[in-house]
Parts: C-alpha cells; sequence; structure tokens
C-alpha cells in the first residue's frame, strides 16, 4: 500500500513537470464572448433592444436624405439614429460618436460565443492548440459529439468511457470543442432579426430563427483553407421578394493576455486566435426580377475597429494553507487563486464609400483619422464620419452634410457628435444640428465608476464603507453622464430628453406599480424646514419633489408636563377651504416624537 502511494506521487510529479514545459492553456470559467466592431455593435443595439415604449427607448433620429429607386417599395433613406444602450460606461464610440449610428445599407453581425461554429485546427502536438468547431461532427478523428443526440453520449459513456472522457476533458479544461453556436443578427432598411446557423439531416447549414422576423436568410459558405463551412455571405428577402445581398465582409482576430496568480507558481500567458469572419454589410438590393435598385461600394483601406474587456476571477479556498492541495494538482486542474484576463479584438473594417441608385443619386462618404479616444489603441487606423455628400445621377450637387465632434472625459476620452450641419452649396443659409449631452460638472464628493446596469456611478471615497453592493450602486447623479439631453434643430426648436434611473420587478409578467422599495427610485433634491409653534399652521411649498414630509415635536413650551402629547394634521387646500388629510397624535415622555407622511400625487400644497 505504501508503495502505491509512492508511485502516484511520482506520477503527478512527473505529470505538472511534462505540463509546463507545453504551451499553456487559457483556461477561465467565463464564458468567451467575441463581439463584432463597435460599430457593428452599436447598430445591433437597435435590434437588442427595440425604439418602443414598451423598452422605454425613444425615437432620436436626424434624416439627411431621401431618393426613390425604380421601384415604388424600396427608397434609399440616410439618416443619424441614437440608442441610449450604446452609451453605457465602457462603451467605444463607433464612427459616427457615442451612441449614434449611421443608417444607410445594412449589416448582419456575428457575435461568437466559445469558438467560431466553424473552426477546424488540427492542433501540433501542443505547440499549436486543437480548436473543433460545432459543425465538424463527421470527422474520422476529433468528432465534435456536442451536437450529437445525447443518448449517443451516454452510450458512448457505457461502450468506451476512454473516448467520452477523453472528449470531456479536451473540451472542458483545454478548450478544444465548441459548445455553442454563435448569434448571428441583421439590422437592414428597417428589418432585424437574429438567428444562428444549424447542420440539418443533410449536413446543410441553415438559419435557425431566434426572433420574429418575416424575411428568409440564405447562407452561403464554401471551402477556404480546408474548412467547408467557412461563411462567404447571405441573401436575404423579404415578403415582397426583394434581395439584399451582403458579401463584403468583416474580419476579426482576437488575443487574450492571462495572469493566474496560481496557489504554488504564478504564471502569465498569452494566446491569439484564428482570424474569422464578424460580420457582411450590405452591397446590393434587387427587386424581384433581379433588376438592381441600390449598389453600395466600399474603401479598401486599411482601417481598424478595436474591442478590449478585463475580468478578474478571485478562487476562493477553505484556508491559508495552499501547499496541501499541491499533490492533487497534477494536471493544473486547480484554478489560480485569482486570475485575470485581458481580452483585445482587432476588426478589418470595411467602410461605405458610395452608394449609387440608378438614375437617380449618387452618395459618397468621406472619413478622417488620428482620433484622440483613450481606448481605440490604433489612432492612425480607427476612423470617424467627416462628410456625405448627395448628387443627382448627373454628378449635380445636392447637398453636404458635415459632422463636427468634441470629446467627452468623464473617465476617459470618447468621440462625442457635436453638430450636423447640412450645406446647400453658394448663397445658401446652412442648416445646422446641434447635440448637448450631460457633463460631469458637478462637485461630486467619491469617485467616478461603474454600476451594475454599466452605466456611471459614484462610490465613497472611504474604503472602509466599501462592498461588493455599494461599490455597483446606481447613483441617479452619475448614471445618465454622457447620455444625450437636447437636440437644437435648424428652425430654433429644441427637444429635451430626460434620462432615468431603471425601476425593475422579480415578478417578469406584472407591471411595477409600487417603487418604495426600491429607494434608489428616489431622488432628494432638497430639504426645507419648517418651525411653528402651538396651534399654528404652516404651508408647505409644492416642491418637495420627493412628496414626503416628515414631522418632529422639537419644541418644549414651559407648560409641557412631564408626559405631553401632541396632534398633528395635515390639510389639502380645495378652492379656498381646508380639507383633512391625515392627523395622528405623539405620546412621547422624551420629546422624541417624529411621524412621516408620504403624500399623495393628487395633493397641491400650495
Amino acid at each position: 500500500m505504501k508503495r502505491k502511494k509512492i508511485t502516484i506521487a511520482a506520477l503527478c510529479i512527473l505529470a505538472g513537470n511534462i505540463y509546463a514545459q507545453s504551451t499553456p492553456d487559457i483556461k477561465t470559467d467565463l464564458p468567451q464572448i467575441i463581439p463584432p466592431s463597435p460599430t457593428v455593435a452599436a447598430l445591433m443595439k437597435f435590434e437588442e433592444i427595440p425604439v418602443n415604449n414598451y423598452t422605454g427607448t425613444p425615437d432620436i433620429g436626424i434624416p439627411l436624405f431621401s431618393v426613390p429607386t425604380h421601384s415604388k417599395d424600396i427608397n434609399l433613406e440616410v439618416s443619424l439614429k441614437y440608442h441610449q444602450a450604446n452609451v453605457k460606461a465602457d462603451n467605444i464610440a463607433g464612427e459616427a460618436g457615442l451612441g449614434w449610428s449611421m443608417m444607410s445599407g445594412g449589416t448582419v453581425s456575428r457575435t461568437v460565443r466559445g469558438l467560431p461554429d466553424e473552426i477546424f485546427v488540427h492542433g501540433n502536438n501542443g505547440v499549436i492548440k486543437a480548436k473543433i468547431g460545432l459543425y465538424h461532427d463527421n470527422l474520422t478523428y476529433d468528432n465534435n459529439y456536442y451536437n450529437s443526440d445525447l443518448s449517443i453520449l451516454s452510450q458512448l459513456a457505457y461502450s468506451d468511457p476512454y473516448k467520452a472522457n477523453k472528449y470531456y476533458w479536451e473540451t472542458i479544461e483545454q478548450g478544444k470543442f465548441d459548445t455553442e453556436y454563435d448569434l448571428w443578427q441583421f439590422n437592414f432598411m428597417g428589418n432585424s432579426g437574429r438567428f444562428y446557423l444549424k447542420k440539418n439531416q443533410a449536413g446543410i447549414l441553415e438559419a435557425v430563427p431566434l426572433s420574429d422576423y418575416r424575411v428568409k436568410i440564405i447562407n452561403h459558405y464554401s471551402t477556404i483553407n480546408n474548412n467547408p463551412y467557412t461563411p462567404t455571405g447571405f441573401t436575404i428577402y423579404d415578403e415582397k421578394g426583394y434581395q439584399y445581398i451582403f458579401n463584403v465582409s468583416e474580419t476579426t482576430s482576437t488575443t487574450q493576455a492571462v495572469d493566474n496568480r496560481s496557489l504554488f507558481n504564478p504564471s502569465s500567458s498569452m494566446s491569439s486566435n484564428t482570424e474569422f469572419i464578424s460580420s457582411f454589410h450590405l452591397v446590393e438590393v434587387k427587386d424581384p426580377n433581379d433588376k438592381s435598385l441600390i449598389q453600395y461600394d466600399f474603401y479598401d483601406n486599411d482601417f481598424m475597429e478595436v474591442n478590449r474587456s478585463s475580468n478578474f476571477i478571485d478562487n476562493e479556498y477553505p484556508d491559508g494553507n495552499y501547499s496541501k492541495y499541491s499533490k492533487y494538482n497534477c494536471f493544473n486542474e486547480i484554478q489560480p487563486a485569482q486570475q485575470i484576463v485581458n481580452s483585445l479584438s482587432r476588426t478589418k473594417v470595411k467602410k461605405i464609400k458610395n452608394i449609387t441608385v440608378p438614375d437617380y443619386s449618387k452618395v459618397s462618404f468621406e472619413y478622417a483619422t488620428a482620433r484622440s479616444d483613450s481606448d481605440i489603441i490604433l489612432y492612425d487606423k480607427v476612423v470617424r464620419i467627416k462628410n456625405i455628400s448627395f448628387k443627382d445621377f448627373n454628378d449635380r450637387a445636392i447637398k453636404k452634410v458635415n459632422f463636427n465632434y468634441g470629446y467627452s472625459n468623464i473617465i476617459k476620452n470618447r468621440l462625442m457628435l457635436k453638430e450636423v450641419v447640412e450645406d446647400f452649396g453658394v448663397n445658401t443659409q446652412p442648416l445646422k444640428y446641434t447635440f448637448s449631452y450631460n457633463e460631469n460638472n458637478q462637485n461630486l464628493n467619491g469617485t467616478i465608476a461603474l454600476d451594475y446596469w454599466g452605466n456611471f456611478n459614484l462610490i465613497t471615497n472611504n474604503c472602509n464603507a466599501q462592498t461588493v453592493s455599494t461599490i455597483r450602486t446606481p447613483n441617479p447623479q452619475t448614471s445618465t453622464l454622457d447620455l444625450l439631453n437636447k437636440v437644437k434643430y435648424p428652425t430654433g426648436g429644441s427637444s429635451v430628453f430626460i434620462f432615468e434611473s431603471n425601476t425593475y420587478s422579480y415578478i417578469g409578467d406584472e407591471p411595477v406599480t409600487d417603487f418604495k422599495e426600491n429607494t434608489l427610485n428616489e431622488v432628494h433634491l432638497d430639504s426645507d424646514y419648517k418651525s411653528f409653534d402651538n396651534s399654528a399652521f404652516q404651508l408647505l411649498p409644492i416642491h418637495t419633489k420627493d412628496r414626503r414630509a416628515v414631522f418632529r415635536t422639537d419644541i418644549m413650551l414651559p407648560e409641557d408636563p412631564n408626559t405631553w402629547n401632541r396632534s398633528i394634521g395635515l390639510f389639502k387646500i380645495i378652492n379656498g377651504q381646508y380639507s383633512l388629510v391625515n392627523s395622528f397624535f405623539c405620546v412621547e415622555p422624551n420629546n422624541d416624537c417624529c411621524k412621516e407622511v408620504i403624500l399623495e400625487k393628487m395633493y397641491s400644497m400650495l
């Protein structure tokens, strides 16, 4: 028995040494989610959170141009749209500034969940890690069984437990096999939705809806670099038979740097994943007779956009004596005490150069680089829209729209759209739209950070008072920072937008009617103290917006006995007449009676 124990210990040491010499795996309990470029992600927010009263998302837009086509059903509409969900604390501004999206064509985007579904990398003895996507379930070796019927895996566990356990180990510990479908979304010309691509019984990839859309999606793929499922584009048909062709692609590559603060031997590692296609842009619209209605051309420039994220993972162990765990750590399966994962995604983006409406109009886009955002890294490759020129089909100028920007610096610099100026040429007055945003011009006592919703919040500088909940608690003073608050129109009029804190209910199918339990719904604006003697009246002003009155019997009269009582009445004035709302009594020997009354909104306190 003793000999057996010694042998196991020796094997563990040997295995640990072998593992340490190979290329380290990046393992984390967090799912790996790789979004598309910031500009495309901002556009897809209109699919995720539609503009309507139910979501509380207002329709904020600036129409720039509209022109008909050879079809009465299709027009080219060019406009700017604003979505407040794109103004979270860690959002990166897209090509039109933070919160704004240019609506002129359309995009089908992909968010990778785990590994790209089509990925196929054999691996090379630990030097190159094997990566097998969901679609590769018919290989001679390295089958991805995840998409198979569960009974097959169950049978495999009995008939060939070694193969089953090997599959589970390589999936969970080594990240070799993909286990979740990627999310595809589309947004073009008033159509939006989401789906995933799955192999049918004939082995053909087809779109499976994840939302209630009314279009038909045909996906295209081919064999590239020995991978038979590489996506090459989409053709989408609407209910009237119009074709929307998407085949200009953006590609994304990711890099992860991991710092493992291990229980035993701290380590750092870096990995670069294979480049994959993250979106396809609309290139042409055709009518049911295959006649071209709208055509899009794109720049060949090497434009880039980036996404960065950091995750911190703390693993707690029963006691601080970590050495006793070492004998169980044969293959580094014990998670580190702390893990820091920094991820960087670089997307080679495609920007519209020209839009052509045959026989009607031409639209040209010009971009500028040298942005000063704090989080874009590649300053000479990340662009902003500089201007858009609109001409008729004979190249006669109609107008030119210029975009002027500034920067917000709540925590870091982010591009903000300040003006849109429409120039119609000589001897005409330009038309100007001006935008204002909530700025940090308050004397805030604390540090601006991030709340549970992803908005800015304010945490105390008293470290002893900080907990996980207080650090992430929403704060109405800061949650709306950087949000649009005013649009001034060329006519001289304006629209003012007031965004409120989120309200929520744990009962999903019932409306929230009582907001008192969530103290975050109360915003204390001001307090007004009123004193009055025995048998006196005091009028309460209407500006007590929190609708709360607190009564304290702080006045002691010489004739008061040791045991005394006070009666308090609250009245509302209707047509000059007093009408009793509430009354209560205090019977206290120590003069510390306090009564709080919530004023109903119907009461007009004058």
